[in-house]
């Protein structure tokens, strides 16, 4: 199928396209349609932040880079003013994911 894919496309024989390109290609882009890492992990279907950063590109990726970790505790670590001012500046639909999030724990509260 993919050689069918190739020749159509006039992809040279040296790039090696397989099911997997297609799939990084469009996390890719998800990415630099959104600017959301958040919304691209779960585009992605990652269960891992980490993961999702390999799939997107580093040229487009901005701010977090391949060569640094990410620490996923960070917001344990931190005081409450500083969580609180950090998340005043999130974009709004961090901001939506993050109160949809809390509205669920409230639910799940509610009903035990």
């Amino acid at each position: 199928m993919f050689n069918r894919i190739r020749k159509k496309t006039k992809f040279p024989k040296q790039r090696n396209i397989v099911i997997h390109s297609i799939r990084k290609a469009a996390i890719s882009n998800f990415y630099k349609l959104t600017k959301d890492p958040f919304a691209t992990m779960r585009f992605a279907n990652h269960k891992n932040f980490n993961t999702t950063v390999r799939y997107i590109q580093e040229e487009s990726y901005g701010a977090i880079s391949f060569t640094e970790d990410v620490d996923l505790d960070l917001h344990k670590k931190i005081s409450r003013a500083d969580l609180l001012e950090a998340l005043s500046e999130m974009d709004d639909s961090f901001v939506l994911l993050l109160n949809n999030k809390i509205k669920e724990n409230q639910n799940k509260k509610l009903r035990n």
